[in-house]
């Protein structure tokens, strides 16, 4: 188990670090409800639902592999997101 966790779980951690600086960023900028915007989609809406998936469809390392596909798609969102914010500062 801890073989699979290592070898899924830190892949996605650059991944969550992009949200978390996109967060930081909204803050930064006055942004704070599409700040917690992209915390709840993280948390709520893909890291829990895809972990409980992957732990029905392939047990433990599902959860795992569910926790990593949720890091890159927020990544993905938090990204396109941040560039909205600054596209007004232009």
């Amino acid at each position: 188990m801890l073989r699979h966790f290592l070898w899924l779980v830190p892949l996605g951690l650059g991944a969550q670090g992009v949200v978390i600086l996109a967060v930081s960023s909204c803050n930064a900028l006055h942004r704070p409800a599409r700040a917690m915007r992209l915390s709840v989609v993280r948390l709520f809406v893909l890291s829990v639902p895809l972990a409980w998936l992957g732990g029905r469809l392939a047990g433990t390392t599902g959860i795992f592999a569910g926790m990593l596909v949720a890091n890159l798609l927020m990544a993905l969102v938090a990204w396109w997101q941040i560039r909205v914010v600054l596209a007004r500062y232009r």
